[in-house]
């Protein structure tokens, strides 16, 4: 994958602290990581293994059409389209704050939030590496064609 745009990969911590460090890193980022044409956010059970309940959103229609389509063509049949709120919570509500455009996906299992949430039992690689071939997907479209964005 060779792509045009610069990729920033970032794991913020404090998720239970009022996601305290996704604000923290905003404050201190320059503006050509704070101004990324497009945010990517995994969020809990990606990958799930046992009974997930995943899901995404997307910060426009046309992210959300592709993301769908894109998830569906990687074997992501189960990840459901959040309704858009007017802002988001979480991380990709701090995004959303400044105006970013996102696509975030988050969920839950049987295990969330628990001690049990452990690979390998509690993952499945598989599923991790559709979300891998979806956001390498959506990566290219949108660095091929930013119009997708919205």
């Amino acid at each position: 994958m060779g792509l045009q745009r610069d990729v920033y990969l970032v794991a913020s911590t404090g998720h239970e602290l009022g996601f305290w460090g996704m604000h923290r890193f905003m404050e201190t980022a320059d503006a050509r990581v704070l101004d990324a044409a497009l945010w990517v956010h995994f969020g809990a059970s990606i990958g799930a293994a046992v009974n997930p309940r995943a899901m995404f959103a997307a910060s426009t229609e046309p992210l959300r059409k592709l993301t769908a389509a894109m998830a569906a063509e990687a074997g992501l049949t189960e990840l459901n389209l959040l309704a858009p709120p007017a802002a988001p919570a979480g991380e990709s509500g701090i995004i959303h704050a400044r105006g970013g455009n996102y696509v975030s996906f988050l969920g839950s299992s049987d295990h969330f939030h628990l001690q049990t949430d452990r690979w390998p039992s509690a993952v499945d690689l598989d599923v991790v590496e559709s979300y891998c071939v979806l956001v390498a997907g959506i990566l290219e479209d949108v660095d091929r064609s930013p119009a997708i964005l919205g």
